[in-house]
Parts: structure tokens; sequence; C-alpha cells
């Protein structure tokens, strides 16, 4: 499959090293620690997938490297308590620092104002890389369009959910509804039509 679809070893071995690193690191000092990990582990998959996909302009390959990003910085807010209970804290120390949050309440599973203002700050950063991954969907072939734009809007979906139930993160895990999917779809839908009009 590689070689029929031209995808990149580098990016084949980025998911490796990510996985690899995920074994053996529980905790991330700064954004430029944890957003090189995402990039492995969630990026690197964008970019393997979008050889498959097919595109017309280099700079997909930046977009696809957006849309991984954002994804995983929502995972990493929507699985704080899942990944605490597990020892893992992926929230950046210099983050919980500067909102006055603290690593013991991740694990003690205690939901506080600064934690929240901690995760509002991470899914702001989020919503911006899923906004700069925007244009990702004109670079594409129109058969593949579907896919991203899917998940673009999943995950804002799944964004704006958390924050309008004040990131209670540590208490429940969000998911979207029957009728969140339902319109994710025809969002998809109606983007692989507008791309093969184009």
């Amino acid at each position: 499959m590689r070689e029929r679809f031209a995808v990149r070893l580098e990016d084949l071995l980025a998911v490796v090293e990510g996985c690899e690193q995920d074994a053996r690191q529980t905790r991330y000092a700064t954004w430029g620690e944890l957003e090189a990990y995402c990039h492995r582990v969630a990026s690197s998959v964008g970019l393997a997938c979008l050889e498959v996909f097919g595109y017309s302009a280099p700079r997909a390959r930046d977009h696809a490297a957006e849309l991984g990003l954002g994804m995983q910085l929502v995972n990493i807010v929507r699985d704080v308590g899942e990944d605490a209970r597990r020892g893992r804290i992926y929230l950046p120390a210099a983050e919980l620092e500067r909102h006055g949050a603290r690593e013991a309440d991740c694990l003690a599973g205690r939901t506080s104002g600064e934690l929240a203002a901690c995760l509002a700050s991470v899914a702001r950063r989020a919503r911006g890389h899923l906004g700069a991954a925007g244009p990702l969907l004109e670079c594409i072939e129109p058969e593949s369009a579907a896919c991203p734009a899917a998940l673009q809007a999943a995950y804002r979906r799944l964004l704006r959910r958390m924050a309008g139930d004040g990131f209670r993160v540590l208490e429940r895990r969000y998911r979207l509804s029957a009728a969140d999917r339902l319109s994710v779809l025809a969002r998809a839908l109606r983007a692989r039509r507008r791309a093969r009009a184009r």
C-alpha cells in the first residue's frame, strides 16, 4: 500500500515513535513538547491518509497536520479524567501552572475552576488548529472530501458540547449524540458535493 499510494515512510515512522513515546512518557512540560507528541500520534496519521486521499497542492500537508493536531488536543481535553486514572496527564505543566490548576486535582478527580480555565485554554488552541485545517477540503480530491469534513465537524461539535457543560471531563465522558452524528454526516456529504462541483 505504501508504494501504491506513495505514503511517506517518515510519516509512518513518526506514528511508531509516537506510540513508543506514549509507552514511556506520562507528563509534558511545555506546549512545544506536547505538540511534538501530537504530531507523531495524530498529524502523521493524517499525513499518511492524505497520500491515499490524493491532493493537488503541497499546502495540503500543512492543513492535514493542523487537523491532526486539533483533533488530538480535543481528545486530550475529553480524556483528562480517563488518562488521570491511568496516571497520565497530557496537559502541559506550564499551562496548568499558568491557570493555577493542580496536577493533584486531576489525579484525584477533583474539578476546579482553575482546571476548567486551563481546559478552556486548551480547547481554544484546539479550535484554532481545526480552523487552520479548513482549507484542506479545497486541496484534496473531491471523492475524499467527506472524511476530513466529517472529522472537522465532529470535533468542533464535541468541543462545543464540552465548553457548554463547563468541561466536566473528570465527571463524565463526552460523546456525540445520534442527532449530532447525523448532522456531521450531512455536513460531510455537503462538503463532498461542493468539492465535486469545483
